[in-house]
Parts: C-alpha cells; structure tokens; sequence
C-alpha cells in the first residue's frame, strides 16, 4: 500500500476501508518520532485518505475495529519504557475521536483482536519488574458495549511485537520477541475465552 508515511501502525477494517492510526517514524538511529498520523486505504478504489489525528500520538498499539468504531489501545510515545494505558476510540461515522477506560496494563507492542463486542489486548513491552526481560504475559479484555476492562489469565510466553487473530470465539497469537526489542519466538498460543 503505497502511501503509508510510519511504521509500527495499528490497523483495523471496516467496509472497503483499512485504518492506520499513529505509527513511529525513525528520523535517525538515534531519533525516532512517534507521529499522530490517522488515514484509510480503499481497497477498492486504491486511495487514501486522511483523517482528524487522534487526542495523542502512538505507536506500538493494538488496533481493532468493532461495529463502527476503530479503537486505537495503550502504545508508547517516543521511546520503549514509555507505555500507556490509554484507549482511544473513533467513530467512523460521525468522525470523531473519544477517550475511554484505560487499560489495566500500560504497554506498547501489544497484539489485539476482536471477537464480538470484546477487544483482547495480549502481551506487550515495556515491563520493569525484575527478570521479566521487559516484556509483559498480560492478557486483558475491553468490553466495548460497557467500557469495562476484565483481567485474563497470562499468556504462557510472555512475548511482544506478536500478530493475534480471533476464529470462532478462540484468540490465537503467533511469533513475537520474548525479550524487550529482541528475543524472537516460533511460540503459537491460543487462548479460549
């Protein structure tokens, strides 16, 4: 997809469209720039668009769309300790961004996925207790109709930087790195709600 200025973008569909909320742009080794961008890829016209930015730059974050809303989930901003709980929502419709409940966990490079009117947010970097190599086993769940967070049992591999995808009411979450920015992983875990 031509177009798509940052990396490290969360994204979501809904209709024709694929979004891409906030991203990293790396200026240098030395400088990288978390960036506010918001845009929409038409997969049938092969455009894009862009969009109001969200209430605050991120990258690192989950990305789900539920019903009409595209929800932009905890991330960092310009650098890995600095994780956020944050939770961001967009509604395609009217075109405006809100603030809901913040995650449980603060934590950039987490994986999302969406089943139903629920968001599953596993995993993630930016952890500081000792021995857990900075990287997070969280696994937390957004009830989007409530705005209410539940706290899961942990993945069994703590990993970031990991893809999640909900089939038939079990998540799956594949690869990551098992060490804060390093440490990759072939592990493949499922979780049934």
């Amino acid at each position: 997809m031509k177009g798509a200025p940052a990396r490290a973008r969360p994204s979501g569909a809904h209709g024709t469209k694929i979004y891409l909320a906030g991203g990293l742009r790396s200026l240098s080794e030395a400088f990288q720039d978390t960036v506010p961008e918001f845009s929409a890829y038409d997969v049938a016209t092969g455009e894009w668009e862009t969009l109001p930015e969200p209430p605050e730059p991120r990258d690192h974050v989950g990305g789900a769309v539920v019903g009409a809303t595209f929800y932009v989930l905890g991330g960092r901003a310009n650098g890995q300790e600095n994780v956020k709980d944050t939770v961001f929502a967009y509604d395609l419709s009217a075109g405006t961004w809100s603030t809901r409940a913040p995650m449980p966990t603060a934590r950039g490079g987490v994986a999302a996925a969406s089943d139903g009117g629920k968001i599953y947010v596993i995993g993630g970097e930016g952890n500081p207790a000792p021995g857990a190599q900075g990287v997070f086993d969280d696994n937390e769940v957004y009830a989007t109709a409530t705005d209410t967070w539940e706290v899961l049992a942990p993945m069994r591999t703590p990993r970031h930087g990991t893809g999640a995808v909900a089939v038939d009411g079990t998540i799956y979450v594949a690869g990551g790195g098992t060490q804060q920015g390093f440490g990759l992983a072939d592990v493949s875990e499922a979780f049934s709600p």
